[in-house]
């Protein structure tokens, strides 16, 4: 037996705010959560992506590949009210088998209970509830036998279409199925339309809300800011939030990098917010850089509220003007460039350093004429631009490998002589080959003389080095 939580991409920002409740006034739940939702990405431990689909039709193909008998049916916006008896709902359970397909846990409004139901002499609390009236097959927290459902539904309805013809359909199978509706509530919830209605926010019910969550202290802080941008988000005055679970690029680029990140993988961004909690959901490891306290506070907390354990959130306001740094060559599979505007140039500089051979490069807002100069650094790597002027954000690969050779003419005070030394920077395999060099640095500062020491083992002691003391670069394919 599971709850099977029924949503939608468009309110999937539900989720987190049904599982508060839930948790707050059912803490001893003893059944495990599925979530059914259509493609977009849901946290959870169980959730099933039915793909893009009607309502009805999405739980359709839910239940026939289900092990479940039966399943406690939920929908996203039906938020618990009060402190759930688990032993009167494990009672209820009992009674849904055999020609019961439905036993309600929520009460109908007087009037309709008075005049529609029937003593059931099988289930003591419940009554049966006439087949004849249109609410025998209301969609809201009740318990459903599997086969009921699919005898029910048909593909390509709303939730509005499956209650009303299900209702029809459920007359013509005569005493097929009964519907059992409890004398008084066992799960007090939002109903007459939950927390959504007709795509807006319920006054009344959203005037709940919030009075139960300032109760709530501290736990309930991350849920409000959900609810009060979506509030915000009706008005027209939110755009994309760090709650979106979207990150702020181009819509196209983040279709691409859906399909390019892969499990493994380490990822170095600077700028946290919502594409933090994104990649988080698809690599490994996730090492963000964030210049703001304000909002790495918020960042922080959202990463806890959602339990996410693979994100290295570091509060650092000064990487916008010393870079990037403490990091090993090649440690990153994916650098994200974003955050403070003035900083980004620098940080695609530092980055280069740090990407393995092969890996990826975002940078957002290339439209910017600001940014020509990171563009420049990384011209002779393959990209692939996404938007126009408007807005752009341009994705780079990195060469397989890139041999750096440096003449530099110094004077070795220490022996008295001038020579020339050739040292390789290697940033991806060596080729081994000197026709590969790509590159001379021809000003210097005749401070430290490297001499021998082989390239490899330099590391970035000299590639610092040669950054602080080199005043012009030419580099050719």
């Amino acid at each position: 037996m599971k709850i099977v939580l029924l949503t939608c991409d468009e309110y999937r920002w539900l989720v987190p705010v049904f599982s508060y409740f839930l948790k707050k006034y059912w803490p001893d739940n003893p059944y495990e959560v599925e979530i059914v939702t259509e493609s977009e990405h849901i946290d959870g431990d169980a959730v099933y992506y039915a793909g893009k689909s009607s309502w009805s039709s999405m739980l359709i193909k839910y239940l026939k590949q289900s092990k479940e008998d039966k399943i406690l049916l939920i929908v996203e916006d039906y938020l618990f009210k009060s402190t759930v008896n688990t032993a009167r709902v494990k009672t209820a359970e009992k009674f849904c088998e055999g020609n019961v397909g439905c036993v309600r846990l929520g009460n109908c409004p007087h009037k309709y209970f008075k005049k529609h139901t029937v003593r059931y002499s099988h289930a003591k609390g419940f009554r049966e509830y006439s087949l004849e009236h249109r609410f025998s097959t209301v969609i809201h927290i009740a318990f459903f036998q599997r086969q009921f459902l699919l005898d029910i539904l048909k593909k390509g309805e709303n939730v509005w279409q499956a209650e009303n013809n299900g209702a029809k359909r459920l007359r013509k199978m005569e005493s097929k199925w009964r519907v059992l509706w409890p004398e008084a509530n066992i799960i007090d919830y939002l109903h007459v339309g939950g927390l959504i209605r007709k795509g807006k926010l319920r006054p009344q019910a959203l005037k709940w809300v919030l009075s139960d969550l300032s109760k709530s202290g501290r736990p309930g802080k991350e849920i409000r800011r959900i609810i009060n941008d979506r509030v915000l988000q009706e008005k027209g005055q939110a755009q994309h939030t760090i709650y979106s679970d979207t990150p702020w690029f181009h819509p196209d680029s983040v279709e691409y990098l859906s399909n390019l990140i892969q499990p493994e993988w380490s990822i170095l961004e600077t700028g946290s917010g919502s594409s933090t909690i994104w990649f988080a959901k698809r690599a490994k490891k996730v090492i963000s850089f964030e210049h703001s306290e304000k909002w790495y506070d918020r960042v922080k907390e959202l990463i806890e509220v959602k339990g996410i354990k693979n994100v290295d959130l570091r509060l650092l306001p000064g990487y916008p003007k010393r870079g990037i740094w403490g990091f090993k060559e090649y440690e990153f599979d994916f650098i994200s460039i974003d955050g403070k505007i003035d900083s980004r140039v620098r940080s695609v500089r530092d980055a280069r350093l740090f990407l393995k051979p092969g890996g990826y490069l975002l940078l957002d807002n290339t439209e910017y004429e600001k940014y020509a100069e990171a563009i420049t650094l990384l011209d002779s790597w393959e990209s692939v631009v996404f938007g126009d002027s408007e807005g752009q954000t341009t994705i780079w690969r990195k060469p397989m490998y890139e041999a750096v050779w440096i003449q530099r003419f110094e004077t070795d005070r220490r022996q008295g002589k001038t020579g020339d030394y050739y040292i390789a920077l290697v940033p991806g395999p060596i080729p081994g080959e000197e026709e590969n060099v790509i590159a001379s640095f021809k000003d210097y500062n005749d401070a430290v003389v490297f001499g021998e020491i082989k390239a490899e083992k330099l590391g970035l002691l000299l590639i610092n080095f040669l950054r602080e003391n080199t005043r012009e670069m030419r580099i050719n394919e």
